[in-house]
C-alpha cells in the first residue's frame, strides 16, 4: 500500500527545517498526501503531488519530469515494475492533461508515488526545491540596500513569509514584491513601504 503521509522527520536544520513546517502546515496539513495524487478542483489547476504539491499542468520544471520517472521507474513489493512502459506513458499523458482518472488509476499511482522509488525520489526534489527557494529568499533580501531593512528581513519570522509567499505567488525578478522590498513604489497592490521595515509591512 502507499505512504501517503511523511512517516520519518527529515533531518533539515536552522532556517531549512523552519521553511519545511511552513510547507508542511500551509501545503499539507501536516505533511499527509505527499505520496498521492491530489487535485484541487480549482479551476486552472490539475494534479499535482509530492511535499510541494508540484502541479502537473502547470510549467513548473520539476512535476512532469519527476512523475513519469517515478511512473517508469516504481517497483511492487516483488521488485516487478509497476507499469509497463506503454501504460506509464498512457497515464503520464492522461495526469498532465488533467484528465478524469478511474479509482484504480490512481490507486496504483499513489502505489507508485508511495513506492520506496516514488518516495526517494520526491523527498530528494523537495529537499532541493527547499534549498533552491532558500537561496533565492537570500538573494532578493541581499539586494535591499537599506541596512535597517535588509538586517530585519533576515530574520526568521519575515524571512518564512517571503519564502511563503515565494511558494504560493512567485516573487519574480524586479516584479512589484521586489520592487516593494526594495523601498520603489510597486503599483497599486503593494504602493510605496513608509519608513522601517516591521510586520505591518509584510
Amino acid at each position: 500500500m502507499p505512504n501517503s503521509s511523511i512517516k520519518s522527520k527529515p533531518t533539515f536544520t536552522g532556517f531549512k527545517k523552519q521553511a519545511h513546517e511552513i510547507m508542511m502546515k500551509n501545503v499539507l496539513r501536516n505533511g499527509e498526501g505527499a505520496y498521492q495524487l491530489q487535485h484541487t478542483g480549482i479551476a486552472n489547476s490539475g494534479w499535482s503531488f509530492g511535499q510541494l504539491q508540484w502541479d502537473l499542468s502547470s510549467g513548473n520544471e520539476y512535476a512532469k519530469p519527476l512523475f513519469k520517472k517515478i511512473l517508469e521507474g516504481a517497483r511492487n513489493t516483488k521488485n516487478k515494475l509497476l507499469f509497463s512502459k506503454k501504460e506509464a506513458t498512457d497515464l503520464f499523458k492522461a495526469t498532465i492533461a488533467n484528465a478524469s482518472l478511474s479509482s484504480p488509476q490512481r490507486k496504483k499511482i499513489d502505489q507508485a508515488l508511495g513506492s520506496q522509488y516514488g518516495r526517494t525520489c520526491i523527498d530528494k526534489q523537495y529537499s532541493a526545491s527547499l534549498d533552491k527557494n532558500i537561496n533565492k529568499i537570500n538573494h532578493i533580501v541581499e539586494m535591499v540596500a537599506n541596512p535597517v531593512d535588509k538586517s530585519y528581513l533576515l530574520q526568521p519570522l519575515p524571512k518564512l513569509f517571503l519564502f511563503d509567499y515565494n511558494n504560493q505567488y512567485d516573487i519574480s525578478p524586479n516584479g512589484a514584491m521586489e520592487r516593494y522590498l526594495k523601498g520603489e513604489n510597486a503599483g497599486w497592490r503593494f504602493g510605496q513601504k513608509q519608513g522601517d521595515f516591521d510586520l505591518v509591512d509584510l
